[in-house]
């Protein structure tokens, strides 16, 4: 045999087997050189053999070589450029510093800025490449959060330091070095169908020192899963996303660096925003993947971080089945205001999307209007479950964490302490086998002065098919109990049907129309309206009401009741007992029949503690109400009343956050003035003695019950400028200007005597300029708002038209 092929054949069966299943890798961590936080996306190119790969989002790499790996480069952006020797090394912690030198102001020459016509491709395929714009699709997510200390490494790693702190300050170090303050793990399953069909459900949780698995849900909500939609929300704050339509004219792009990805190149493009722009931005990094210009890697966080938290966002996306999906979502937070042993804390949040399907076969089936909910056998899932998704095992610093915290839970009772939480965001505190209804303790209103009470419901512990529950209240202004009582029974869970029957002996304010499910947001400033709150009638009620859930978005209440009136101050309702006699009438039986609507297109619902909360939808929620006045069972008044009400928030790029509040109603029929509308007036004459605060979706320069109507419609409008207007480093005030206009008419007007008031065919007008968040008061923003009134309804004395008001505010 020839030589060649002698040799051909001793190097195909003896030594190309070497070269193929000889293989060197090597693995690592690169991590901050001061703060050891890990660096996600560094470029790492073996100095020899020009393999190339990059950290992932934990800062962790892997290089597989069929030759001795000897050196390293490593470069990132920001970082100094970094060789390595790493010869026979198998794992190792590579440590980058940070340059000296700052980015300048980047000053664009003649020509087109390169890093444009990049993102200009991102922006052109953002569509595309948003997963919840262009594919259907399901996942499993494993998402892990811990909260920790920030402890500076020159104390760390300086004996000395720590020797001159006291006991305390050693303990706690000692303590953080095998411990996390704490830390908690879920799986969720989520699918999604195009347009808007979502659900994801919690299927594991495992939270240290507690049993109750809602605070799991937090992992899951703290940045969007795309990183393509106009604007992004990190912690319920929107921010404008540099890859978003015309952003070019906001952001600066700068080409920072260039690697690759197989044959494709990834440019790494800086952003922040443009000199002399002011909006709420982010700044970061941007890697771009030539394949279809799609994001590959994501760092970003906001330019202008709030005083409490500090945040960074980071992302990952890999093409799957042919389409760009995130694999992975990390979050960082600092908390300013929360300490730990004089330590600031932090938490350190992980999302890993396993799993996933493009286009799956969904059945819309599979969908209702609960957005996401906890498994109930969420707590109980076996350690062989969460190793299918963990990935890696627990580190010995986790286990730790676990192991402490659940037996200091168990003895100090975290889970009845954490109850305190929970009732604070169901207004229901569990006591056994009944809840505690919170808003029946203390109220207080400018008629009834401080009203004290309780009220309570059975639970779910006695029956989750009903509730039995009642209350009662004394009011020491005017001197009055009050009582009432209910049940419910829950028929249909899947369609939110239930049942109840209620009865009650109170009071209620006339002229206003109250819906079943609208209730004030708990930090509002619309709450004040009951400092100007000083008419109520007596009633006694008893009712009927069916409730369900119908087209996914629409709650619909059918109800029935009987409704006996005492009027308390001087009005009159002129009652014609016959040809000759009029009697002048304030005792009054309402026998009704009606049903009421709530739709709030799209809006999310989360399932959790035992109760639903809805999540604000971007679309108007509009309430409808037809109540029909019967003079069966000795029912007064024949009479139909319509209402309807709507409420959006908007958020207008660059220009700030809208929002409007519009009311209008019609009632055919002879009614007393309770069935009446009055137009919400929160206006008082100034008092050295007492303090006025703004209201919203109230008429601020209008007197209380100065207009009735028959007819009407009310429209209020706020929009806040944010600190697009002014902003001082920490001193950042919020503009808002509101204008409100109603119009009014009133039938049958000479049926009412006694206490006088208006009509406003002609149109009230008013506008206002408030100013928030002059100063703060631990988590209270205090600002302040001046309005006039005008047009045909003006006071004669000019000054009367204005008024100032203190603004309320809360700052979280």
């Amino acid at each position: 045999m020839p030589i060649v092929r002698t040799l051909f054949f001793i190097f195909i069966l003896v030594l190309f087997p070497c070269y193929v299943f000889t293989q060197h890798q090597l693995t690592g961590r690169v991590v901050d050189s001061k703060s050891k936080e890990p660096l996600a996306f560094v470029n790492i190119i073996t100095a020899t053999q020009k393999l190339g790969t990059t950290t992932d989002i934990d800062g962790k790499f892997i290089i597989i070589s069929s030759l001795p790996i000897k050196k390293l480069k490593l470069s990132y952006v920001g970082y100094e450029l970094t060789e390595i020797d790493v010869s026979n090394k198998k794992h190792l912690t590579i440590e980058l510093t940070k340059t000296s030198y700052q980015l300048t102001e980047f000053k664009v020459l003649p020509g087109i800025n390169p890093a444009e016509r990049i993102i200009k491709e991102v922006i052109k395929n953002r569509k595309k490449h948003n997963p919840e714009k262009s594919l259907n699709f399901k996942y499993d997510s494993y998402n892990k959060m811990y909260f920790t200390v920030l402890i500076d490494s020159s104390i760390l790693n300086n004996p000395e330091k720590i020797a001159e702190m006291d006991t305390s300050g050693q303990e706690t170090i000692e303590w953080l070095e095998n411990h996390y303050l704490f830390m908690m793990e879920s799986v969720t399953e989520r699918k999604y169908k195009l347009p808007d069909k979502n659900y994801e459900k919690v299927t594991a949780s495992r939270v240290s020192g507690l049993k109750n698995p809602s605070f799991s849900l937090i992992g899951t909500q703290l940045q969007s899963l795309s990183f393509y939609n106009p604007l992004l929300n990190v912690m319920d704050k929107s921010y404008l996303n540099p890859v978003s339509k015309n952003s070019i004219s906001k952001y600066l792009f700068l080409i920072e660096d260039t690697t690759f990805n197989g044959s494709d190149t990834v440019f790494i493009l800086s952003f922040r925003p443009r000199k002399g722009k002011n909006f709420d931005a982010l700044k970061g990094l941007l890697y771009i993947n030539t394949d279809e210009f799609a994001l590959q890697n994501v760092i970003a966080e906001p330019v202008e971080q709030d005083e409490a938290l500090i945040i960074k966002i980071q992302q990952q996306y890999k093409k799957i089945d042919g389409s760009w999906f995130p694999v992975q979502l990390n979050s960082n937070m600092i908390f300013n205001n929360a300490q730990f042993e004089d330590f600031k804390m932090a938490a350190i949040s992980r999302t890993y999307l396993k799993n996933i399907q493009i286009n799956p076969e969904i059945s819309k089936k599979e969908f209702s209007y609960i957005d996401t909910e906890m498994d109930i056998d969420a707590t109980k899932k076996p350690e062989e479950y969460w190793k299918e998704y963990r990935g890696d095992t627990l580190s010995q610093k986790e286990k730790n964490t676990y192991h402490v915290l659940d037996s200091v839970g168990k003895a100090e009772h975290f889970d009845k302490k954490l109850k305190g939480l929970e009732a604070l965001l169901t207004g229901k505190l569990k006591w056994g086998y009944i809840d505690l209804d919170l808003n029946r303790f203390v109220a207080y209103n400018n008629y009834e002065g401080f009203r004290l009470g309780a009220g309570l419901h059975t639970n779910k512990r006695i029956s989750k098919w009903f509730s039995i529950g009642g209350y009662g209240a004394y009011a020491f202004k005017d001197k009055e109990f009050k009582y009432g009582g209910d049940i419910d029974f829950l028929i249909n869970y899947r369609n939110d049907m239930s049942l109840n029957f209620s009865i009650k002996k109170d009071v209620a304010e006339p002229g206003v129309v109250s819906f079943y499910d609208y209730k004030v947001p708990m930090f509002s400033s619309a709450g004040t309206r009951v400092l100007y709150l000083n008419r109520m009638n007596n009633i006694d009620k008893i009712e009927g009401r069916l409730k369900f859930r119908t087209l996914r978005y629409l709650k619909v209440y059918l109800f029935a009741n009987q409704e006996n009136v005492e009027v308390t101050n001087n009005y009159y309702y002129k009652k014609r007992i016959d040809a000759n006699i009029i009697l002048r009438d304030q005792y009054y039986t309402f026998n009704e029949v009606g049903v009421e609507f709530r739709y709030a297109f799209k809006e999310k619902v989360i399932k959790t503690f035992g109760e639903k909360f809805a999540k604000p939808t971007t679309y108007p929620i509009i309430y409808a109400k037809i109540e029909q006045g019967l003079t069966l069972l000795d029912g007064e008044y024949q009479y139909t009343r319509y209402t309807i009400r709507a409420e959006k928030k908007f958020h207008i790029k660059n220009l700030g956050r809208p929002k409007f509040y519009i009311e209008t109603g019609l009632i055919n029929g002879r009614v007393p003035q309770h069935k009446l509308n009055s137009s919400i007036g929160t206006f008082r004459p100034f008092r050295f003695d007492r303090t006025d605060f703004s209201t919203e979706n109230a008429f601020e320069t209008m007197f209380p019950y100065e207009f009735f109507s028959s007819e009407y419609i009310h429209f209020h409008f706020r929009h806040s400028f944010g600190s697009l207007l002014l902003k001082i480093k920490k001193f950042q005030p919020e503009f808002v200007i509101t204008t409100s206009v109603g119009f009014g008419s009133l039938s049958f007007i000479g049926s009412h005597t006694g206490e006088t008031f208006k009509t406003m065919e002609k149109g009230f007008y008013e506008s206002g300029l408030v100013i928030n968040n002059l100063f703060h008061l631990n988590t209270t923003a205090f600002g302040i708002g001046t309005y006039y009134r005008y047009g045909p309804y003006k006071l004669p004395k000019t000054s009367n038209n204005f008024t100032v008001k203190l603004s309320l505010g809360f700052a979280f």
